[in-house]
């Protein structure tokens, strides 16, 4: 009923632009399919099948909260801030892969069953054993836990006692815990910060984006259906203090890319 009513006010082009249109119209479709299967003789759907269809219906509840402020601001301050801080995500996951890459070649292949050096250690009794660098992945597991808990002290205790030169693995652990933890680690979470008050100081403010979708709303005999909603708000309120400093900055992109940029906007 609900995507007929909408379909009486609003073309295809329309309907189909918004993303939960699509969500919708996929779950409705696909509920009302299963449901006139499920009430076939001769057609059978498991119960655990069911009871998926069953929560794929909640989902649609997600659309009534999107409709209230403070849920909508929360899902677009998430959204933009993992488009806006995904730099300085990607700089620290090349920070853990080249540490687990370093780790691999120092502990890599010491941490397996019947290793006596690991016995009566804190890292042996509390299973953190299947946290290793025996191979790349492996290691950025374990320096992922490492990040979040600011320091393990059981690797430690495992990295000094199986290597033959102790203090290889005292400075790795120093260098991991002072440019994992203290510095990137601190640096990452305190830009996200930043972006959230930019978001917060911006809640009240007409964006980049929202102001040339005004302007091409008020184009005559043009319609919008799509908009773009970027960074460049985001960083120009984090970094920049001024006018000037956000021009010189898009003039300097526009001369090295080459792309026409109106400042006027």
């Amino acid at each position: 009923v609900d995507f007929f009513c909408r379909m009486l006010v609003l073309s295809w082009p329309e309907y189909w632009s918004d993303a939960g249109n699509k969500f919708d119209f996929v779950v409705t479709w696909t509920l009302f399919v299963v449901g006139v299967l499920w009430a076939v003789p001769f057609v059978y759907i498991p119960d655990t099948w069911l009871r998926y269809f069953t929560i794929l219906r909640l989902l649609r509840l997600l659309r009534l909260l999107a409709a209230t402020e403070r849920f909508s601001f929360i899902c677009k301050c998430i959204w933009r801030t993992v488009n806006a801080g995904k730099e300085a995500a990607a700089f620290l996951v090349a920070t853990v892969y080249f540490q687990a890459a370093l780790g691999v070649l120092i502990f890599g292949g010491l941490v397996y069953d019947g290793n006596e050096d690991l016995e009566d250690t804190d890292y042996r009794d509390a299973n953190f054993d299947v946290l290793n660098f025996n191979d790349q992945y492996s290691g950025m597991v374990a320096l992922f836990a490492n990040l979040i808990t600011a320091f393990v002290p059981e690797y430690y205790e495992a990295g000094v006692a199986i290597v033959e030169w102790k203090p290889v693995a005292i400075i790795f652990w120093v260098f991991v815990y002072i440019s994992g933890s203290l510095v990137f680690m601190n640096v990452f979470v305190s830009f996200i910060i930043d972006i959230f008050c930019a978001l917060i100081e911006l809640k009240a403010e007409k964006g980049i984006a929202e102001q040339e979708s005004e302007s091409l709303k008020q184009k005559e005999g043009k319609k919008q259906l799509i908009s773009y909603h970027g960074s460049d708000d985001i960083f120009r309120k984090m970094f920049m203090d001024d006018e000037d400093d956000y021009a010189r900055v898009m003039g300097k992109y526009s001369k090295a890319s080459g792309v026409k940029i109106d400042l006027s906007k």
